[in-house]
């Protein structure tokens, strides 16, 4: 028994250090990650005030919605800078995962074996450096909640006070995040109703009705509420289906290039199968009876489908089907662990056999990772050093010249240390004019559409832009090509270069 506490305090370590691992790596940047520092910095300190407003223009922080995980980026804003916010609240959200996943499996009598180890490569995927934090976030709400409404059976004003708490939790995360717990928790309530249907009394079972009825109904609503998103996918062309021998549920395990992770991924797939094939024949071997567990293959299997048929260009913009491929791992990863646990023998041996030969290959994928990440903190640092060069209380046009595609939302760091606004499209930041005025056409334009200005270049750059901040790896050819070398011409002149970052400033002019 003491050793087999040890040794599942053991796996727990190896999860959550895999989990934290990121904050070892010299640099880590995402995707969308700046942009939720962004937004829970307008959370925490709005941006109406004089260190961050220019010719009475400031950034427009009415219209965010507070989710949950922009209010615990704020906290961790008070004693952090913005990049390790960044950092810690991208280990925070794996460490959630994994300790929700694993509640969720404590919660239905599962031990934790070896196979559990089958999480590590998936706490450093595509999701994560896309920067979906909240979604992340969300998954582990979801499973967490249903792990707290099946613990705590014995109470039941506990249990659906609980559970309800976790749907506005949810709810308050993000959009798919309900629909995943009505996903998670009906079969569970399903499962239990069938298991004690010849032990309740009639008025209990009523009651179980009433609450089956009233899960219908919030998974109706929960549908409901993504409906947007699903028109905006259906209206988007015929998806471009893969082939079914295509490795499109191993894609969440790419991050950064597919040719050199190719190896290490298609190995991690190999044992993953390996493992699911020693799954499938003992849970073959386990008879007709209806487990709880059963439920997780058809779920598994549902969001396989869904990641294979949803190949829009909306449903690729969305990362519908990277985000229900990686939900399709984790279910499956869970299964195993199940099956694990209650087999034992040469089928847990197998499982865990794998999960353990996998780790080398996911640790080296690590190491990849990070030296690759490493080689991008030049941009950032000098992004920062040319933030320090802009003038107070100026409006600022940055332009990503080229940079490499983990940094395309890099200008919102700059954002938060400029004292002064800058034009932001792309992180869903708008503008308000404190004077009562409306603002300026173009501007207000600029401030919406990323490409408007290379789309009217003969409009040039509003008068109201004091400085053109370029950021990236290529930064000469991309002031020389057209139309910033005609935008630029006459206007701006350079006042600080460096070699990936550049400043334009507006010409003043002349005294009459």
């Amino acid at each position: 028994m003491r050793r087999s506490g040890l040794s599942s305090l053991l796996i727990l370590a190896l999860l959550l250090a895999s989990a934290v691992s990121l904050l070892c790596f010299r640099f880590f940047i995402t995707v969308d990650g700046p942009i939720h520092v962004l937004h829970a910095s307008l959370l925490s300190a709005p941006w109406n005030t004089a260190q961050h407003t220019a010719q009475g223009i400031v950034y427009d922080s009415g219209w965010l919605h507070g989710w949950l995980g922009d209010r615990l980026l704020s906290v961790l804003l008070l004693f952090s800078t913005p990049t390790q916010a960044h950092d810690l609240y991208a280990a925070f959200v794996n460490c959630a995962v994994v300790l929700s996943v694993l509640a969720y499996l404590r919660a239905h009598g599962t031990r934790m074996g070896m196979a559990a180890l089958w999480l590590a490569p998936l706490l450093f995927s595509a999701l994560l450096i896309m920067g979906l934090f909240h979604f992340l976030l969300g998954v582990a709400l979801a499973f967490a909640s249903v792990a707290w409404w099946k613990w705590r059976a014995p109470s039941p004003h506990a249990r659906w006070t609980g559970l309800l708490l976790g749907v506005i939790l949810a709810w308050c995360t993000h959009r798919s995040a309900p629909t995943l717990l009505c996903m998670l928790w009906i079969p569970t309530l399903l499962i239990e109703m069938n298991a004690e249907r010849t032990t309740t009394a009639p008025a209990q079972r009523r009651s179980r009705l009433g609450w089956l009825l009233l899960a219908g109904a919030l998974l109706a609503l929960c549908i409901w509420q993504m409906a947007p998103v699903i028109r905006k996918i259906s209206q988007h062309g015929v998806p471009d289906l893969p082939s079914l021998n295509e490795d499109f549920l191993l894609q969440p395990l790419f991050v950064l290039n597919h040719v050199t992770e190719r190896w290490f991924v298609f190995g991690i797939g190999a044992l993953l199968f390996t493992a699911f094939l020693a799954g499938a024949w003992a849970r073959r071997n386990m008879g007709r009876r209806l487990f709880w567990h059963d439920a997780l293959p058809v779920l598994f299997s549902l969001f396989a489908v869904v990641a294979w048929s949803h190949r829009t260009s909306a449903g690729h913009e969305l990362f519908i089907a990277e985000r229900s491929a990686w939900l399709t791992l984790l279910l499956l990863t869970i299964w195993l662990v199940v099956i694990a646990d209650a087999q034992r023998g040469w089928v847990a041996n197998v499982m865990g056999g794998t999960a353990l030969c996998a780790l080398p290959l996911h640790l080296a994928k690590l190491v990849q990772a990070e030296e690759a990440i490493a080689q991008l903190q030049r941009v950032h640092l000098a992004a920062m050093a040319a933030c320090e060069e802009l003038e107070p209380g100026t409006i600022v046009l940055p332009v990503m010249a080229d940079a490499h595609w983990l940094m395309q939302h890099e200008e919102a760091y700059v954002a938060m240390e400029h004292d002064g606004i800058l034009l932001l499209p792309d992180e869903r930041v708008g503008l308000s004019d404190t004077s009562g005025r409306a603002l300026p056409a173009d501007l207000r334009r600029l401030s919406r559409d990323p490409v408007w200005l290379l789309r009217h270049w003969r409009e040039g750059i509003p008068t109201e832009v004091d400085h053109v901040l370029f950021i990236g790896n290529d930064i000469d050819r991309t002031v020389h090509e057209h139309p910033w070398s005609v935008l630029l011409s006459g206007r701006y002149q350079q006042a600080y270069a460096d070699e990936h970052a550049r400043i334009f400033t507006l010409i003043p002019p002349p005294r009459p």
